[in-house]
């Protein structure tokens, strides 16, 4: 047995035979043009392939509920179509006569060069993405056809590197594993192996591994096992269920005291992901996204009936904790396609909650109508999404209302009171929080859109998203400032962002006071496991210190040193 070890990535364990792969190389064919008419038309098909082959990406995804993911191919489009980046190719092709190859390879390498030199690792590694969106282009442009990977045996990918759109080419079946010689902590492919449950390996020194060769692959503590044999492969998946990932969060001896014990409640996102939840003992459902189900009835808004048994359904398998569930809050692309009344583009892709309710009353009202009814006998709540004034959400409780009285009228049953929440995802609803607590049971913080709007950086925008981190101070300060002002007056307070799935965040939270975190079902076990050895004294230090810094460089820094 022969091993290696790198970071661990995305958690579990995979064993497959070993795939190395690489990109094949693309020609940069260099010439000058003379027909310039024709090859900026050349460009432009080039740009309508690629754009539609992002196009079906996302929408796969977003069809097998990785609504989230799904946008990583959709700020790609932005980046595709943004006027600065199709300007500077068309400039080149058509003052320099370079042919859109050349042009391309310029661009998008003097976009990568600038990220080379930000000293931020984080920042730098979204070059990662303009590599991603030049690769189709040039392979579009030389009309290279797309190579889709198929293999019948369990199989590991190892390889230099891999760009999202290239990883969703092993299909039907992904790799059981994946081993990836760079660097490339936070990138967006390591989001996606994440999310499609794919064990991952990073920063590995792969030069030992051969083609074919039987690998076992843990992506919970970094290690790669060549040709284990079957005792070794045992001893392996069951450590990996003991999360060695602990070691990440200081030698902390102290644990959070049973009075304290953290809430971890599951995140949905798709119906699937149900049964994990239940497997993982979770504490109830904290965030259980309504998208999937309004995405799965293309141009037609889901009867209330079936909703209703849905609710029910999902509600039924935890008689003991809350299923709190979102109002629709769905991006404006899918919104449009499903509901199309007005095509004017929004320029942050997304509406919130409230702006639907203008826009498409009928929505909210059937899905008001299910909840209501299934709230009757279960523990169901509501969660109002993107809430920014206490006149939005005065408006959606009267909406809320009626609906209740309507049904009442039609003695249909129904729950007399159903608790109701906000996710705190904009600043201004902070800063006018302890108004809006007298009218709701509990909050839970989104730092996902929190930062965005905090820091007014489009996540959607793959040259800019990367310095939307929610470790910058500002965004520590607004969470700290929703946690005290919650339990100040004894409302319940969580967290449903991406930050909370984060075990370097996780001693940051504790010392915040947040002692409930919503997240994907995988996460739990890990999760509860690293946040029964922290020493909460120990982490409101850590959370004190990181409130005073003045770059999110310094939290990580703290963070790291704890």
């Amino acid at each position: 047995m022969r091993r290696c070890k790198g970071l661990a990535a995305a958690k579990g364990v995979g064993l497959g035979k070993c795939v190395l792969y690489d990109a094949p190389p693309i020609k940069i064919a260099d010439h000058q043009v003379s027909d310039l008419p024709q090859e900026l038309e050349r460009f432009k098909k080039a740009l309508d392939k690629v754009e539609n082959q992002l196009h079906k990406n996302c929408d796969r995804l977003y069809a097998m509920g990785y609504i989230q993911e799904s946008k990583i191919f959709a700020s790609q489009q932005t980046m595709l179509r943004d006027v600065v980046f199709e300007g500077a190719i068309q400039e080149r092709i058509t003052q320099h006569h370079e042919n859109a190859e050349k042009a391309v390879d310029r661009v998008c390498r003097d976009l990568i060069s600038r990220f080379e030199e930000i000293e931020d690792k984080y920042i730098r590694q979204r070059k990662l993405d303009i590599e991603d969106i030049s690769q189709q282009i040039l392979a579009s442009l030389g009309m290279q056809p797309t190579t889709r990977h198929s293999y019948s045996e369990p199989y590991v990918v190892v390889t230099h590197g891999i760009t999202p759109s290239q990883l969703l080419l092993f299909t039907p079946q992904l790799p059981s594993a994946l081993i990836i010689a760079q660097d490339v902590e936070q990138s967006h492919t390591v989001l996606l192996a994440q999310a499609l449950n794919i064990p991952t390996v990073i920063n590995c020194d792969t030069r030992n591994i051969n083609r074919h060769s039987l690998l076992l692959v843990n992506g919970t503590n970094g290690y790669v096992t060549i040709e284990p044999t079957e005792s070794e492969m045992r001893q392996l998946a069951q450590r990996s269920q003991t999360s060695p990932t602990t070691e990440i969060v200081s030698d902390s001896a102290i644990k959070v005291e049973a009075a304290e014990r953290v809430v971890f409640r599951a995140r949905i996102g798709k119906y699937e992901e149900l049964e994990e939840a239940v497997a993982t003992n979770a504490d109830g459902i904290g965030l259980l996204r309504t998208d999937f189900l309004y995405a799965r009835h293309d141009q037609h808004i889901p009867p209330e009936e079936k909703q209703m048994a849905l609710y029910r359904k999902i509600a039924q398998q935890f008689p003991n904790a809350p299923v709190t569930t979102t109002m629709l809050d769905i991006d404006s692309r899918y919104f449009r396609r499903m509901f199309s009344q007005n095509k004017q583009k929004d320029s942050t892709n997304t509406l919130g909650n409230m702006q639907l309710i203008f826009y498409n009353n009928q929505l909210h009202t059937t899905q008001f109508r299910a909840l209501l009814r299934s709230a009757y006998d279960t523990n169901i709540r509501i969660l109002f999404p993107f809430i920014a004034t206490l006149t939005e959400l005065e408006m959606a409780l009267q909406h809320l209302e009626r609906e209740r009285h309507s049904l009442a009228q039609q003695h249909i049953p129904c729950a007399t009171h159903i608790p109701v929440g906000i996710i705190v995802e904009v600043p201004s609803v902070v800063m006018v929080l302890r108004h809006i607590l007298d009218a709701v049971d509990f909050v839970s913080i989104g730092t996902n859109d929190l930062t965005k709007y905090t820091l007014g950086i489009d996540r959607h925008r793959t040259e800019v998203m990367a310095l939307s981190d929610y470790f910058h101070p500002a965004v520590l300060q607004l969470i700290e400032r929703t946690i005290q002002i919650c339990q100040r007056r004894h409302v319940e307070i969580g967290l449903c962002g991406d930050m909370a799935a984060n075990i370097l965040a996780a001693p940051l939270l504790i010392g915040m006071g947040l002692r409930d975190m919503s997240v994907a079902p995988n996460y739990i076990p890990t999760l509860r496991e690293v946040t029964q050895q922290l020493d909460p004294q120990r982490c409101r230090t850590l959370a004190l210190r990181c409130l005073r810094s003045a770059k999110a460089k310094e939290v990580r820094s703290h963070i790291a040193r704890a």
